[in-house]
């Protein structure tokens, strides 16, 4: 089995075969043309989908698409816990530092430790998940806002325009957690897999 390892930034990817950083390509963007180009390099050194397992950190939420690009085509995937990887830096005694060691350093984890397989959330949990995630969003704009409008209610004198559009931006956003939670209610009596709300093989960062 190969053993790919992807250091994933927000706008680039860093991909290692087999933890040899002779290896190593070099960065791809992390966009839907990227992935394509990711997926070309790994054909042409001969990484098929099915005698390859692709290791990468769950950074956020810049690892997804990713993820599903590959999986789609056939590799096996695997998202770990970036404090895992850490952890195994230190057991190595590792002191160098760069994107292409990191993704050496993933790959060397992936032949070591073997991690689970992700496998892709269905699609109502997906949606459910980013209607939670927009949610949280909404509310603390309207507790920014709210804040705004009691500091601009102390200033001196008032400005009634601005306390106008301030009202309106509240009306708004108040209307949108109402139409989140009717949406989330929606999503939830269709979800049948929130009991593991990330799904198998994901391991979220802290």
């Amino acid at each position: 089995m190969l053993m790919v390892g992807i250091d994933i930034g927000k706008t680039e990817l860093f991909v290692c075969l087999d933890g040899d950083e002779q290896k190593a390509a070099k960065p791809c963007a992390n966009t839907a043309a990227g992935h394509q180009n990711l997926l070309t390099w790994l054909h042409k050194r001969g990484a098929a989908p099915q005698k390859t397992q692709v290791v990468m950190e769950s950074t956020s939420v810049y690892w997804e698409v990713l993820a599903f690009t590959l999986h789609d085509a056939g590799f096996k995937v695997s998202v770990v816990n970036p404090a895992k990887i850490k952890f195994f830096a230190r057991s190595l005694l590792r002191r160098g530092k760069t994107d292409t060691l990191d993704a050496a350093l993933i790959a060397q984890y992936g032949a070591t430790m073997r991690p689970a397989c992700w496998t892709p959330p269905e699609a109502d949990v997906l949606e459910l998940r980013a209607l939670v995630r927009d949610r949280d969003v909404i509310v603390a704009l309207i507790t920014l806002e709210k804040s705004r409008r009691h500091a601009a209610d102390h200033q001196a004198p008032p400005s009634a325009t601005t306390q106008l559009w301030s009202d309106a931006r509240l009306a708004l956003l108040e209307q949108q957690v109402k139409a989140a939670d009717q949406a989330i209610s929606v999503a939830t009596s269709g979800a049948r897999a929130l009991r593991a709300p990330f799904h198998r093989g994901f391991e979220p960062s802290d």
